[in-house]
């Protein structure tokens, strides 16, 4: 019976591999991924400046399903996940300039308001 169960995880974990790794062959799969791990709070600071302590454990929580994520995704198809981190570098990137841009345009307007 042992042998079943274990052939059955196997062919389980198999195919979440495999499914994972079409899905991050994917822009959209690898949109999707960073999303879900930026939702998650894989990459931000854990606090709780209120003491509110449900609320840390709440975001602990998530962080910590968010980090399984990555993990899996990083043994499943470790290149597309950097991939997925490249991609989405250069659309922060992209979207930084676009407010550096129109910050800039902002202060010139306010430096031209203040000469008058």
């Amino acid at each position: 019976m042992q042998e079943i169960f274990d052939r059955q995880a196997r062919e389980r974990n198999e195919q979440l591999e495999a499914d994972v790794k079409a899905v991050l062959g994917t822009a959209a799969g690898r949109r999707v991924l960073m999303s879900l791990l930026a939702k998650g709070g894989v990459w931000s600071r854990l606090g709780c400046a209120d003491g509110d302590a449900m609320r840390l454990a709440y975001a602990s929580g998530r962080r910590d399903a968010g980090a399984d994520l990555l993990g899996f995704c990083n043994r499943a198809a470790q290149p597309l996940v950097g991939l997925a981190m490249q991609e989405n570098n250069e659309r922060v990137r992209k979207w930084n300039e676009e407010l550096d841009a129109r910050r800039a345009q902002l202060d010139e307007q306010q430096r031209k308001g203040d000469r008058r």
